[in-house]
């Protein structure tokens, strides 16, 4: 039986990335899926701020995954396909979200004509979720993740020295958020190296 390049290509990977490509596509999908959950929804979680919404987020990663998991080949570790996955669905619901609540916000406003409370956030969270959808990812990605500059740049579709730059101005937008963050009474910021 002759063998294709492509085929010795996909074969020639002996490590557990192989491996995992090969249980995409035989099936072997529900150990990756209970491998992998916990650390995506914790992606999502920490970019939404809702637990709702990072179940319903996470399905869809592990959903649309399962559906594309012919196509997996095994380059990357499966858990940076899925963290891809679920950039994308996050960066799709943000704007989605973004024209909604903007609806959303001027209905309420009218209907009981005052501002709506924000739920209480600690004020590193609260100075996160202010900065742009990018900043957020970068920062989540390789300070909450845990995520090698090589890896956020996989993730986000960005070279490593991309992610440098962007990273160094996300973190400079942090620091001066948390700067104008206001103090509850009593509470003084402590001096962090971000």
């Amino acid at each position: 039986m002759a063998t294709t390049g492509a085929s010795l290509k996909a074969g020639a990977h002996a490590g557990p990335q192989a491996a995992h490509a090969r249980g995409l596509v035989a099936g072997a999908f529900g150990a990756v899926y209970r491998e992998h959950y916990g650390a995506i929804a914790g992606m999502i979680y920490r970019r939404t701020g809702d637990a709702h919404l990072t179940e319903d987020l996470t399905s869809e990663v592990f959903v649309a995954a399962f559906l594309a998991r012919a196509s997996y080949r095994g380059e990357v570790p499966v858990l940076a396909w899925l963290r891809r996955i679920g950039q994308n669905r996050v960066t799709r619901w943000q704007r989605r979200e973004a024209g909604l609540r903007g609806i959303l916000r001027r209905l309420v406003m009218r209907e009981l004509d005052k501002p709506v409370p924000a739920p209480e956030l600690s004020d590193e969270l609260r100075a996160l979720h202010s900065l742009p959808a990018s900043q957020q990812t970068l920062l989540s990605l390789h300070y909450l993740e845990g995520l090698s500059l090589a890896e956020v740049g996989f993730t986000l579709g960005l070279g490593e020295q991309a992610v440098k730059s962007r990273l160094a101005r996300a973190r400079e937008a942090f620091r001066k958020q948390l700067e104008q963050e206001p103090l509850e009474k009593g509470k003084t910021h402590e001096r962090r190296r971000f």
